[in-house]
């Protein structure tokens, strides 16, 4: 419960709050107060409350979702005397908490649970943050009940995010990969990549993937503060990266977090493993001239609550992870940061889970929109947002701005992000 009155009230609508559980108490205060419970206790609103609140155990629940006055809803109930049909509070605990999450579900072969298995996707609101909706609705009816309650505003902000994952698609890959490399041009033929691989290597083009000075170029026009995770764990089949130990690498490393904020991008495996992920932060943090308090995995690769715990562990703060590969929209129908609440432990932690809308990788290879289709899905999230005085935080990759291969006319996408910020 406290929870969900610090998500609602304090994270969303910028209001102070507290809470009684004594009538007596209640009722000599003056001012605005609602309560939540089974029965109304004077001159409040009153919300009627479930149960999920008050349980101790992790269980399915019954969830029958309708619309109410335009927008998805469920926990509903048949009591005439509270303001809605239905409990706004354990609705936003439940999403906000992933606690479907923690329930028996499809996971695809990365481990991941899908967009598909979640509540959002199967009544269609996705699309929508619901507990933002809900809560603005709640401030419109307290602003009527209590006209003298003032909330503080709360504005509108882009934030975009960058995985880099191959910093470079031919430089700097140790002459084993190269020569792998030129080996698999060879067999399958594709002479275009083996001629263009070898004249970047010979220093006559530039290579594809390093488009950061197009990125600078965006932010120089730009008053948002983008943010970049760097990928530096061990060499696998899921991790193609640049060796940490390169001093190429190292440079851009440092010459970003010279002009902006750098995470850590812990590698595939290390989503549940602290000591693989202890040594990934450590190796970052001694090349950056930053303290790394940001993260987010890659493959966005989740394990409730291992995850998240270990990154407590090893102290950081923030984590972008929270969406979907498959599908855009709202993982945990929240368009603002807010604390992860650890849902074994029934407790509310420190660490701020900055929800992501919209990937790269979503729209073209999951979504298989055109770069035209893209740019209007990218428009109406950002609206979406921007009506419920959120942060609109993009996920792109340096080598989908390349313009090569499978993203040649997908910069226009990205350019279309900062337009109207």
């Amino acid at each position: 419960m406290k929870y969900a009155c610090h998500l609602i009230f304090k994270k969303i609508l910028g209001v102070e709050f507290r809470l009684l559980n004594n009538a007596s108490e209640f009722n000599a205060i003056e001012g605005a107060k609602l309560s939540y419970g089974r029965h109304p206790i004077g001159n409040e609103l009153f919300f009627r409350g479930g149960n999920l609140l008050w349980e101790k155990d992790i269980r399915q629940q019954e969830l029958k979702v309708e619309k109410w006055q335009g927008y998805k809803a469920f926990f509903f109930h048949n009591d005439i005397r509270a303001e809605w049909p239905f409990d706004p509070f354990a609705l936003s605990f439940f999403l906000a908490s992933r606690y479907e999450e923690y329930l028996p579900a499809k996971r695809d072969i990365h481990g991941r649970f899908t967009a598909e298995s979640s509540l959002a996707y199967k009544a269609d609101f996705l699309d929508v943050p619901l507990v933002n909706v809900w809560a603005l609705e709640l401030r419109t009816l307290l602003k009527r009940k209590f006209p003298f309650l003032h909330f503080k505003e709360r504005r509108y902000q882009f934030i975009p995010t960058y995985d880099i994952d191959h910093a470079w698609a031919f430089k700097y890959k140790g002459w084993l990969r190269s020569l792998a490399n030129y080996a698999k041009d060879v067999v399958e033929m594709d002479f275009a990549k083996l001629k263009l691989r070898l004249a970047v290597q010979l220093q006559r083009k530039s290579d594809p993937f390093y488009t950061f000075d197009y990125l600078d170029a965006c932010f120089s026009s730009s008053a948002c503060q983008p943010l970049f995770f760097f990928l530096v764990g061990r060499y696998g089949p899921h991790d193609k990266n640049i060796s940490i130990k390169e001093p190429a690498f190292q440079q851009l490393i440092q010459a970003i977090s010279k002009k902006h904020h750098l995470g850590i991008h812990p590698s595939y495996i290390s989503h549940n493993r602290l000591k693989r992920l202890k040594n990934e932060l450590d190796n970052l943090s001694k090349v950056t001239v930053q303290t790394i308090t940001s993260s987010r995995n890659h493959y966005l690769r989740l394990n409730f609550p291992t995850t998240y715990r270990n990154l407590l562990a090893l102290g950081i703060s923030n984590d972008y992870t929270m969406g979907y590969a498959a599908q855009s929209g709202f993982r945990a129908s929240l368009a603002v940061p807010f604390p992860w609440y650890d849902l074994l432990d029934e407790s509310m932690t420190s660490l701020m889970l900055h929800p992501f809308q919209v990937m790269d990788v979503t729209l073209r290879h999951y979504l298989k929109l055109t770069p035209e289709e893209a740019v209007e899905r990218v428009k109406t999230l950002r609206e979406t947002v921007k009506r419920v005085e959120g942060d609109f935080v993009t996920l792109w990759h340096n080598d989908s701005l390349s313009e090569y291969e499978d993203w040649v006319g997908w910069r226009k996408v990205h350019d279309s992000l900062f337009l109207e910020v």
